[in-house]
């Protein structure tokens, strides 16, 4: 889990209004995200960037779905943090991962 967030997270100044397509960044984790910039929308590893807000010190970028992240990460998070599945049962997006179900469907939900 703590990989897979770290893939999530950019050290540096990343300004989508100013980016050119095609730019490369390295994540925290050690994963190449690629920016991709159209008139319409942007994409960040082909997963369609919401929004941005800037914070004090960064800026958070609203992705529409996780990065890196398929059925067997999905399986191999389960087996490690079972422990941690809690709350009433979601068959979606993940039924044998009740928690990251559960964080998907609150990050969702937030605009």
């Amino acid at each position: 889990l703590n990989q897979n967030l770290k893939n999530h997270i950019v050290i540096g100044k990343l300004d989508l209004n100013t980016q050119t397509d095609g730019k490369m960044y390295k994540t925290v984790g050690g994963k190449e995200i690629k920016l991709v910039v159209n008139a319409e929308t942007t994409y960040i590893n082909g997963v369609s960037v919401l929004g941005e807000i800037d914070l004090l010190r960064g800026k958070l970028v609203f992705l529409d779905s996780l990065l890196f992240l398929d059925d067997d990460i999905v399986h191999e998070l389960n087996e490690k943090h079972r422990y941690v599945e809690t709350g009433p049962l979601l068959a979606y997006p993940w039924l044998k991962s009740q928690f990251l179900s559960h964080t998907f469907r609150i990050l969702e939900s937030k605009p």
